[in-house]
Protein backbone atom coordinates (compact mmCIF):
# COMPACT_ATOMS: atom_id res chain seq x y z
CA UNK A 1 0.00 0.00 0.00
CA UNK A 2 2.70 2.44 0.74
CA UNK A 3 4.51 2.06 -2.86
CA UNK A 4 0.74 2.66 -4.36
CA UNK A 5 0.87 6.22 -2.29
CA UNK A 6 4.37 6.91 -3.34
CA UNK A 7 3.50 6.46 -6.58
CA UNK A 8 0.40 8.44 -6.75
CA UNK A 9 2.53 11.19 -4.85
CA UNK A 10 4.87 11.22 -7.88
CA UNK A 11 2.08 11.21 -10.37
CA UNK A 12 0.38 14.09 -8.86
CA UNK A 13 3.96 16.09 -8.85
CA UNK A 14 4.44 15.72 -12.17
CA UNK A 15 1.55 16.94 -13.33
CA UNK A 16 1.55 19.72 -10.86
CA UNK A 17 4.58 20.44 -12.35
CA UNK A 18 3.36 19.96 -16.30
CA UNK A 19 0.40 22.05 -15.24
CA UNK A 20 2.98 25.10 -14.04
CA UNK A 21 4.52 25.01 -17.37
CA UNK A 22 1.05 25.95 -19.04
CA UNK A 23 0.08 29.03 -16.46
CA UNK A 24 0.90 32.41 -17.78
CA UNK A 25 0.25 33.98 -13.79
CA UNK A 26 1.44 32.19 -10.48
CA UNK A 27 1.08 33.09 -7.29
CA UNK A 28 4.02 32.84 -4.96
CA UNK A 29 3.41 29.43 -3.81
CA UNK A 30 3.99 28.03 -7.63
CA UNK A 31 6.31 30.93 -8.45
CA UNK A 32 8.53 29.18 -5.22
CA UNK A 33 7.97 25.99 -7.66
CA UNK A 34 8.75 27.09 -10.88
CA UNK A 35 12.00 28.46 -9.53
CA UNK A 36 12.88 26.02 -6.88
CA UNK A 37 13.19 28.10 -4.07
CA UNK A 38 11.37 29.03 -1.18
CA UNK A 39 8.04 30.67 -0.61
CA UNK A 40 10.13 33.18 1.79
CA UNK A 41 12.95 33.57 -1.04
CA UNK A 42 10.40 35.17 -3.58
CA UNK A 43 9.03 37.07 -0.74
CA UNK A 44 12.37 38.53 -0.04
CA UNK A 45 12.54 39.01 -3.85
CA UNK A 46 9.66 40.98 -4.49
CA UNK A 47 10.46 42.93 -1.16
CA UNK A 48 13.89 43.47 -2.67
CA UNK A 49 11.94 45.05 -5.80
CA UNK A 50 14.07 42.25 -7.71
CA UNK A 51 10.77 39.99 -9.21
CA UNK A 52 8.15 41.33 -11.29
CA UNK A 53 5.09 40.98 -9.91
CA UNK A 54 1.16 42.33 -9.72
CA UNK A 55 -1.33 43.12 -6.65
CA UNK A 56 -4.43 43.38 -8.75
CA UNK A 57 -6.87 43.47 -5.66
CA UNK A 58 -4.32 45.18 -3.57
CA UNK A 59 -3.41 41.88 -1.57
CA UNK A 60 -3.06 39.00 -3.40
CA UNK A 61 0.50 38.85 -5.45
CA UNK A 62 0.41 37.60 -8.76
CA UNK A 63 4.05 36.91 -11.23
CA UNK A 64 3.61 37.02 -14.81
CA UNK A 65 5.31 33.43 -15.95
CA UNK A 66 7.59 35.99 -18.06
CA UNK A 67 9.01 37.63 -15.31
CA UNK A 68 9.94 34.67 -13.91
CA UNK A 69 11.95 33.49 -16.68
CA UNK A 70 13.91 36.62 -17.27
CA UNK A 71 14.60 36.57 -13.54
CA UNK A 72 16.14 32.95 -14.32
CA UNK A 73 18.30 34.29 -17.08
CA UNK A 74 19.81 37.56 -14.92
CA UNK A 75 23.94 37.10 -14.45
CA UNK A 76 23.73 34.34 -17.33
CA UNK A 77 27.66 33.28 -17.88
CA UNK A 78 28.92 33.00 -21.41
CA UNK A 79 30.90 30.07 -22.63
CA UNK A 80 34.35 30.01 -23.64
CA UNK A 81 33.00 30.03 -27.39
CA UNK A 82 30.79 33.27 -26.87
CA UNK A 83 34.36 35.11 -25.37
CA UNK A 84 36.78 33.83 -27.91
CA UNK A 85 33.64 35.31 -30.48
CA UNK A 86 33.32 38.04 -28.77
CA UNK A 87 37.31 38.99 -28.18
CA UNK A 88 38.25 37.88 -31.83
CA UNK A 89 35.24 40.70 -33.17
CA UNK A 90 36.71 43.44 -30.89
CA UNK A 91 39.81 42.69 -32.30
CA UNK A 92 38.81 42.79 -35.71
CA UNK A 93 37.29 46.24 -35.11
CA UNK A 94 38.17 48.58 -37.47
CA UNK A 95 39.11 52.16 -35.34
CA UNK A 96 38.94 50.57 -32.05
CA UNK A 97 41.28 51.36 -29.16
CA UNK A 98 44.63 49.93 -29.28
CA UNK A 99 46.31 48.37 -27.02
Amino acid sequence: MTNLKKELEEIKSILLAQALHTKPFFNVSEAAQYLDISEDAVYRLIQGLKLKHSRPNGKRIYIERTHLEAYMRLNTVRTIDEIQQEAVLRTQKKGGKKW
